[in-house]
Protein backbone atom coordinates (compact mmCIF):
# COMPACT_ATOMS: atom_id res chain seq x y z
CA UNK A 1 0.00 0.00 0.00
CA UNK A 2 1.38 3.59 -0.82
CA UNK A 3 2.52 5.86 1.97
CA UNK A 4 2.20 8.80 -0.33
CA UNK A 5 -0.25 11.44 1.65
CA UNK A 6 -3.94 11.86 0.18
CA UNK A 7 -3.47 16.02 0.47
CA UNK A 8 -1.21 18.31 1.57
CA UNK A 9 -2.84 18.11 5.17
CA UNK A 10 -2.93 14.16 5.27
CA UNK A 11 0.18 12.74 6.69
CA UNK A 12 2.02 9.51 5.20
CA UNK A 13 2.06 6.24 6.85
CA UNK A 14 5.76 6.95 7.86
CA UNK A 15 4.77 10.14 9.78
CA UNK A 16 2.13 8.52 11.68
CA UNK A 17 4.13 5.75 12.39
CA UNK A 18 6.65 7.84 13.64
CA UNK A 19 4.21 10.07 15.89
CA UNK A 20 3.13 6.60 17.62
CA UNK A 21 6.42 6.36 18.92
CA UNK A 22 7.09 9.84 19.98
CA UNK A 23 3.61 9.33 21.69
CA UNK A 24 4.29 6.02 22.89
CA UNK A 25 7.25 7.20 24.49
CA UNK A 26 5.93 10.00 26.41
CA UNK A 27 5.14 10.16 29.91
CA UNK A 28 1.37 10.34 29.41
CA UNK A 29 1.78 6.89 27.67
CA UNK A 30 5.05 5.55 29.51
CA UNK A 31 3.09 3.80 32.35
CA UNK A 32 -0.10 2.92 30.73
CA UNK A 33 1.14 -0.37 28.34
CA UNK A 34 -2.70 -1.34 27.36
CA UNK A 35 -3.57 2.36 26.14
CA UNK A 36 -0.23 2.07 23.65
CA UNK A 37 -1.15 -1.31 22.34
CA UNK A 38 -4.68 -0.21 21.56
CA UNK A 39 -3.24 2.77 19.65
CA UNK A 40 -0.81 1.00 17.60
CA UNK A 41 -3.19 -1.67 16.93
CA UNK A 42 -5.89 0.96 15.13
CA UNK A 43 -3.43 3.07 13.80
CA UNK A 44 -1.80 0.05 11.88
CA UNK A 45 -5.36 -1.18 10.93
CA UNK A 46 -5.76 2.09 9.07
CA UNK A 47 -2.60 2.61 7.94
CA UNK A 48 -3.26 -0.73 6.42
CA UNK A 49 -6.46 -0.17 4.58
CA UNK A 50 -8.00 -2.62 7.28
CA UNK A 51 -10.23 -0.32 9.04
CA UNK A 52 -13.24 -2.68 8.75
CA UNK A 53 -11.85 -4.84 11.21
CA UNK A 54 -11.82 -1.86 14.14
CA UNK A 55 -15.17 -3.22 16.10
CA UNK A 56 -15.48 -3.98 19.29
CA UNK A 57 -15.49 -7.38 19.48
CA UNK A 58 -12.04 -7.48 17.54
CA UNK A 59 -10.33 -5.09 19.66
CA UNK A 60 -11.88 -6.76 23.05
CA UNK A 61 -10.16 -10.63 21.76
CA UNK A 62 -6.94 -8.87 20.03
CA UNK A 63 -6.02 -6.03 22.10
CA UNK A 64 -7.87 -6.10 25.60
CA UNK A 65 -7.36 -10.52 25.36
CA UNK A 66 -10.85 -10.88 26.41
CA UNK A 67 -12.30 -14.66 25.29
CA UNK A 68 -14.09 -15.34 22.24
CA UNK A 69 -17.44 -15.64 23.98
CA UNK A 70 -16.46 -11.58 24.49
CA UNK A 71 -19.84 -9.87 23.97
CA UNK A 72 -19.50 -5.98 23.50
CA UNK A 73 -23.15 -5.29 24.90
CA UNK A 74 -22.30 -7.47 28.13
CA UNK A 75 -18.96 -5.92 28.47
CA UNK A 76 -17.95 -2.28 28.21
CA UNK A 77 -14.18 -2.72 28.65
CA UNK A 78 -13.41 -1.90 25.06
CA UNK A 79 -15.90 1.38 25.01
CA UNK A 80 -14.08 2.34 28.32
CA UNK A 81 -10.60 1.66 27.14
CA UNK A 82 -11.30 4.02 23.75
CA UNK A 83 -12.42 6.86 26.14
CA UNK A 84 -9.41 6.86 28.02
CA UNK A 85 -7.46 6.65 25.10
CA UNK A 86 -9.20 9.84 23.72
CA UNK A 87 -8.31 11.52 27.19
CA UNK A 88 -4.96 10.54 27.38
CA UNK A 89 -4.67 11.79 23.43
CA UNK A 90 -5.97 14.92 24.56
CA UNK A 91 -3.88 15.25 27.57
CA UNK A 92 -0.59 14.22 25.31
CA UNK A 93 -1.11 17.39 22.89
CA UNK A 94 -2.04 19.94 25.59
CA UNK A 95 1.55 18.92 27.21
CA UNK A 96 4.32 17.08 25.86
CA UNK A 97 2.75 17.15 22.00
CA UNK A 98 1.96 20.71 21.70
CA UNK A 99 4.32 21.27 19.23
CA UNK A 100 3.90 17.95 17.10
CA UNK A 101 3.19 18.34 13.19
CA UNK A 102 0.96 15.09 12.95
CA UNK A 103 -2.45 15.15 14.74
CA UNK A 104 -4.05 11.62 15.83
CA UNK A 105 -7.39 11.60 16.73
CA UNK A 106 -10.21 9.07 17.64
CA UNK A 107 -13.35 10.33 16.81
CA UNK A 108 -16.67 9.87 19.19
CA UNK A 109 -18.92 7.11 17.60
CA UNK A 110 -15.73 4.74 16.58
CA UNK A 111 -12.47 3.15 16.84
CA UNK A 112 -10.98 4.27 13.64
CA UNK A 113 -8.12 7.15 13.91
CA UNK A 114 -7.87 9.73 12.04
CA UNK A 115 -4.73 11.40 10.44
CA UNK A 116 -4.11 15.75 10.12
CA UNK A 117 -1.29 17.98 10.15
CA UNK A 118 -1.20 20.33 12.47
CA UNK A 119 -1.65 23.84 10.54
CA UNK A 120 1.70 26.42 11.49
CA UNK A 121 -0.37 29.04 13.19
CA UNK A 122 -1.73 26.40 15.01
CA UNK A 123 1.36 24.58 15.84
CA UNK A 124 2.73 28.25 16.92
CA UNK A 125 -0.27 29.50 19.03
CA UNK A 126 0.21 29.23 22.65
CA UNK A 127 -2.94 27.49 24.64
CA UNK A 128 -4.84 29.53 26.03
CA UNK A 129 -5.12 28.85 29.88
CA UNK A 130 -8.68 27.29 31.17
CA UNK A 131 -11.07 29.86 32.84
CA UNK A 132 -10.51 29.79 36.43
CA UNK A 133 -13.35 26.90 37.69
CA UNK A 134 -15.63 28.30 40.22
CA UNK A 135 -14.97 27.11 43.90
CA UNK A 136 -16.61 23.95 44.94
CA UNK A 137 -18.90 25.26 47.48
CA UNK A 138 -20.34 27.83 45.48
CA UNK A 139 -21.33 24.85 42.74
CA UNK A 140 -22.43 22.49 45.45
CA UNK A 141 -24.89 25.73 46.27
CA UNK A 142 -26.13 25.99 42.99
CA UNK A 143 -27.44 22.14 42.85
CA UNK A 144 -30.53 21.24 43.90
CA UNK A 145 -31.19 19.03 47.33
CA UNK A 146 -32.08 16.09 45.45
CA UNK A 147 -29.26 16.03 43.27
CA UNK A 148 -27.08 16.59 46.45
CA UNK A 149 -28.52 13.32 48.26
CA UNK A 150 -28.00 11.40 44.83
CA UNK A 151 -24.61 12.96 45.02
CA UNK A 152 -24.32 11.79 48.83
CA UNK A 153 -25.71 8.29 48.20
CA UNK A 154 -23.17 7.93 45.54
CA UNK A 155 -19.94 8.81 47.69
CA UNK A 156 -21.17 6.44 50.44
CA UNK A 157 -21.79 3.42 48.33
CA UNK A 158 -18.31 3.86 46.17
CA UNK A 159 -16.96 3.91 49.95
CA UNK A 160 -18.94 0.97 51.08
CA UNK A 161 -18.46 -1.05 48.10
CA UNK A 162 -14.51 -0.30 47.65
CA UNK A 163 -14.39 -2.14 51.28
CA UNK A 164 -16.32 -5.09 50.19
CA UNK A 165 -13.81 -5.35 47.14
CA UNK A 166 -10.68 -5.15 50.02
CA UNK A 167 -12.88 -7.71 52.19
CA UNK A 168 -12.87 -10.08 49.65
CA UNK A 169 -9.57 -9.78 48.07
CA UNK A 170 -8.01 -10.72 51.60
CA UNK A 171 -9.63 -14.19 50.77
CA UNK A 172 -7.22 -14.86 48.05
CA UNK A 173 -9.21 -16.55 45.65
CA UNK A 174 -10.86 -16.37 42.50
CA UNK A 175 -14.66 -16.36 41.59
CA UNK A 176 -15.60 -18.94 38.44
CA UNK A 177 -18.82 -18.20 36.01
CA UNK A 178 -21.57 -20.62 37.47
CA UNK A 179 -20.74 -22.73 34.51
CA UNK A 180 -17.18 -23.08 35.39
CA UNK A 181 -15.22 -25.21 37.25
CA UNK A 182 -15.03 -24.27 40.97
CA UNK A 183 -11.54 -25.47 41.68
CA UNK A 184 -10.53 -22.74 43.48
CA UNK A 185 -7.38 -22.37 41.16
CA UNK A 186 -7.31 -19.76 39.11
CA UNK A 187 -7.40 -21.07 35.61
CA UNK A 188 -4.51 -19.37 32.82
CA UNK A 189 -5.22 -15.71 31.73
CA UNK A 190 -8.05 -15.06 28.81
CA UNK A 191 -8.87 -11.79 29.70
CA UNK A 192 -6.80 -8.22 30.76
CA UNK A 193 -3.38 -9.35 29.43
CA UNK A 194 -2.63 -11.25 32.61
CA UNK A 195 -3.66 -8.76 34.79
CA UNK A 196 -5.90 -9.81 38.12
CA UNK A 197 -9.83 -9.27 36.78
CA UNK A 198 -11.98 -7.65 38.92
CA UNK A 199 -16.19 -8.93 38.74
CA UNK A 200 -18.37 -5.87 39.47
CA UNK A 201 -21.20 -7.48 40.05
CA UNK A 202 -25.27 -6.96 40.39
CA UNK A 203 -25.76 -5.26 43.61
CA UNK A 204 -28.64 -6.45 45.28
CA UNK A 205 -31.80 -3.38 46.07
CA UNK A 206 -34.14 -3.00 48.98
CA UNK A 207 -37.07 -0.97 48.89
CA UNK A 208 -38.00 0.95 46.06
CA UNK A 209 -36.43 4.08 44.52
CA UNK A 210 -37.92 7.57 44.12
CA UNK A 211 -37.94 9.54 40.87
CA UNK A 212 -34.46 11.12 41.95
CA UNK A 213 -32.80 8.50 43.36
CA UNK A 214 -29.21 6.85 42.39
CA UNK A 215 -30.72 3.57 40.36
CA UNK A 216 -28.30 0.67 40.97
CA UNK A 217 -27.66 -0.28 37.70
CA UNK A 218 -26.26 2.84 36.74
CA UNK A 219 -24.32 2.92 39.90
CA UNK A 220 -22.92 -0.59 38.67
CA UNK A 221 -21.99 1.08 34.93
CA UNK A 222 -20.16 3.89 36.90
CA UNK A 223 -18.32 1.67 38.74
CA UNK A 224 -17.34 -0.63 36.33
CA UNK A 225 -16.09 2.46 33.98
CA UNK A 226 -14.25 3.88 37.25
CA UNK A 227 -12.37 0.49 38.11
CA UNK A 228 -11.62 0.79 34.22
CA UNK A 229 -9.49 3.54 34.38
CA UNK A 230 -6.49 1.92 36.23
CA UNK A 231 -3.93 0.02 34.02
CA UNK A 232 -3.13 -2.20 36.98
CA UNK A 233 -6.23 -4.30 37.00
CA UNK A 234 -8.86 -5.66 34.45
CA UNK A 235 -12.64 -5.28 34.92
CA UNK A 236 -15.40 -6.89 33.74
CA UNK A 237 -19.31 -7.30 34.41
CA UNK A 238 -20.05 -10.64 33.45
CA UNK A 239 -18.25 -13.81 33.40
CA UNK A 240 -18.50 -16.62 30.32
CA UNK A 241 -18.99 -20.23 31.04
CA UNK A 242 -15.06 -21.08 32.42
CA UNK A 243 -14.04 -17.81 32.93
CA UNK A 244 -12.04 -16.64 36.16
CA UNK A 245 -12.27 -12.83 38.53
CA UNK A 246 -9.83 -12.56 41.33
CA UNK A 247 -11.66 -10.38 42.88
CA UNK A 248 -15.32 -9.81 43.13
CA UNK A 249 -17.48 -6.46 44.21
CA UNK A 250 -20.96 -6.98 45.97
CA UNK A 251 -23.34 -4.75 47.67
CA UNK A 252 -26.83 -4.00 48.74
CA UNK A 253 -28.08 -0.48 48.46
CA UNK A 254 -31.48 0.57 50.50
CA UNK A 255 -33.83 3.27 49.22
CA UNK A 256 -35.59 4.99 52.16
CA UNK A 257 -38.71 6.96 52.11
CA UNK A 258 -36.96 9.51 52.42
CA UNK A 259 -35.42 9.12 48.87
CA UNK A 260 -31.64 8.46 50.38
CA UNK A 261 -30.08 5.94 49.66
CA UNK A 262 -27.56 3.44 52.03
CA UNK A 263 -25.16 0.63 50.81
CA UNK A 264 -24.05 -1.90 52.82
CA UNK A 265 -21.44 -4.83 52.44
CA UNK A 266 -22.74 -8.20 51.32
CA UNK A 267 -21.89 -10.60 53.55
CA UNK A 268 -22.20 -13.57 51.13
Amino acid sequence: MSSAPKSLNQPNAEAVRAQVERMTASTVFRNSPQLATFLWFIVEAQLRGKAERLKGYTIGVEVLRRDTSFDPQLDPIVRVEATRLRRALARYYAGPGAGDDVLIEVPLGGYVPAFSRRSPRAAAAPVAAPPRPAGWMQRLREVPRSRRLAAAALIVAVAALTAVSLWRSGLNRPVVAESGPATGVAAAPTQGNGMPTLLVNRFDVSGTPGPQSLAAGPLRAKLTDAFSRFDSISVTAELSPGQTADYALSGLIEYDADLSARSRQSNQ
